[in-house]
């Protein structure tokens, strides 16, 4: 995956790269631009969560057809887990900075931020490949692996949101060291 703060910054439009070169703008150009990065990849990382859980309800509906109810709670109880967390990183607040605010977030701050998405990046990354563990015990039928392997991408969306939730508690400066 590229570096999206380089992606925005090639991607400037020419009122963008003049505005870059204005004394006293120029910070404000950059910290919008790693901005608009957060919001790409946070629209990124739902849409690979969102196709992960689509996998997760093809596991659903295989149990269904086959008429093996007895994981069907969990596993619809894990795909709203899948759309809560889907739904916190694709609604998160985005965020603004005006020229001259109240409350700064500094680049290196933001950078910081960037390395909470590394994390995140990871922890979707584990999720999706938990989704293949869950399909093969869909497919051999046998329940205390499908239990198994649900306990285990539950797991992992927890640590993501718990990761994102972090995220959050550094933006907004209530992050308890």
């Amino acid at each position: 995956m590229p570096d999206l703060r380089e992606r925005v910054e090639e991607d400037r439009g020419i009122i963008k790269k003049i505005q870059s070169v204005i004394p006293g703008y120029a910070g404000y150009r950059r910290r919008e631009d790693l901005r608009a990065a957060d919001n790409l990849l946070r629209i990124q990382m739902a849409e690979r969560l969102g196709r992960a859980r689509t996998e997760v309800e093809k596991c659903r509906k295989t149990l269904v057809d086959n008429m093996a109810t007895q994981q069907l709670d969990s596993l619809g109880q894990l795909i709203n887990r899948f759309k809560s967390v889907e739904g916190q990183l694709r609604h998160a607040e985005g965020g603004y900075s005006g020229i001259s605010p109240t409350i700064r977030i500094e680049e290196p701050e933001l950078n910081q931020l960037y390395e909470y998405d590394l994390s995140l990046v990871n922890h979707i990354l584990s999720i999706e490949q938990g989704v293949l563990p869950l399909r093969n015990a869909v497919t051999s039928g046998s329940a205390q692996q499908i239990k198994a392997e649900i306990e285990t991408l539950r797991s992992r969306i927890d640590e993501l949101e718990n990761t994102f939730k972090a995220r959050i508690r550094r933006i907004t400066g209530t992050e308890v060291v």
